[in-house]
């Protein structure tokens, strides 16, 4: 009966933490784009992603098939993942959709490293 009630208690916080996060998941606070030099508040971000035409479709049909940092494991396939500009130039918005009208917030590419390979933009939660 214990490790019933642990199950039960461990998918309660799960579904929580999904509700809690609708319609907008792993978005940051706000974050720092070395590409442009700019600060981008949690608002400006989702904007992004709502406002986006998707005209092009999405850059990937199972948003794991790419290596994001937030949109990565079985809980993300299927969800087609999506690229837009940043505002303020800062970059590259990376985001899935899931059939629910969930955003998620994948990842951002914005600038080169001193290695020059890619940089992305420095989240603050």
């Amino acid at each position: 009966m214990h490790a019933f009630s642990v199950v039960v208690l461990a998918l309660g916080a799960t579904a929580v933490s999904a509700q809690s996060c609708d319609p907008y998941c792993q978005f940051p606070k706000s974050m720092f784009c070395p590409g442009s030099g700019q600060t981008l508040t949690r608002d400006e971000i989702i904007a992004a992603a709502v406002n986006d035409k998707r005209s092009q479709g999405p850059r990937e049909t199972s948003a794991n098939n790419l290596a994001t940092l937030h949109c990565q494991g079985p809980s993300y396939s299927g969800m087609p993942l999506y690229v837009t500009d940043l505002p303020k130039q800062s970059g590259a918005l990376y985001y899935a959709i899931n059939d629910k009208g969930t955003y998620f917030f994948c990842s951002t590419s914005s600038g080169r490293a001193a290695s020059g390979w890619p940089d992305i933009c420095k989240e603050s939660n």
